[in-house]
């Protein structure tokens, strides 16, 4: 599980913090093993920019995880993910197979 889940630059792991949806999409991502071998198009979400987590919702959005035009096309990357969040993406991940 070490390959899965990252702490921060500073080294820590923070665990009581409230995970961030772009922290999410990362983990959904790696637990599945879903990883393109190089960003397929360009995001139509208007609030992604190049961050460490454009990769993986370039790659969710390519694989139809996300719709942006289904989330007013902003995605939110700082907000926290609730129960609701955690099973939409868990659906969409297990949907593919």
């Amino acid at each position: 599980w070490l390959w899965m889940i990252n702490g921060y630059e500073d080294f820590t792991f923070r665990p009581n913090d409230i995970i961030s949806k772009a922290e999410a999409v990362k983990i959904m991502m790696k637990v599945s093993l879903i990883e393109s071998l190089s960003m397929v198009s360009e995001t139509q979400y208007k609030d992604i920019d190049i961050q460490w987590h454009e990769y993986y919702v370039r790659n969710g959005e390519s694989l139809w995880i996300f719709i942006a035009s289904e989330d007013d096309y902003l995605f939110t990357p700082q907000d926290g993910v609730n129960r609701e969040d955690m099973i939409y993406l868990i659906d969409s991940l297990l949907n593919m197979y």
